[in-house]
């Protein structure tokens, strides 16, 4: 009985692990979201193009400004005002994954948000994990 279940489970784990993957992105239905919620006048067609070129570099979060996250239309200005305040009192993103810690970031936000950013691994002069996470000094 044991052993069915265990068979059961690895045959279905690659069809999880592939539901989990960020590769499947979509961009024809990134833009319709987008445009659904759209007030301003925006070249969606520029728009369009500018996501694809970022999509295929995504840009740096411990590098980006404010103006480069606003261009994706993707996050709210208080949304904006979070994270850069978030990036200036902790230093640099460790990993991607750090975004759930964010004040007024949620998972849909962060799932959009994914495709088009990347954190590089940390420089010899930021402090390591363990130092951060004990409050020392560089």
């Amino acid at each position: 009985m044991r052993r069915r279940g265990l068979v059961i489970w690895i045959f279905f784990l690659p069809y999880y692990l592939a539901a989990q993957s960020h590769d499947s992105f979509d961009p024809l239905g990134f833009m319709e979201d987008i445009a659904a919620f759209q007030d301003e006048d925006i070249d969606y067609e520029e728009l369009y193009e500018t996501l694809l070129v970022i999509y295929g570099n995504p840009m740096d979060l411990n590098q980006v400004t404010k103006d480069d996250l606003r261009a994706l239309y993707i996050l709210s200005d208080s949304q904006l005002n979070s994270f850069l305040a978030y990036r200036k009192a902790n230093g640099p993103l460790l990993s991607i994954l750090e975004l759930q810690a964010i004040p007024n970031f949620d998972l849909y936000t962060i799932r959009k948000l994914l495709p088009f950013v990347k954190v590089r691994p940390s420089t010899p002069r930021s402090p390591g994990l363990h130092k951060r996470l004990a409050g020392q000094p560089n």
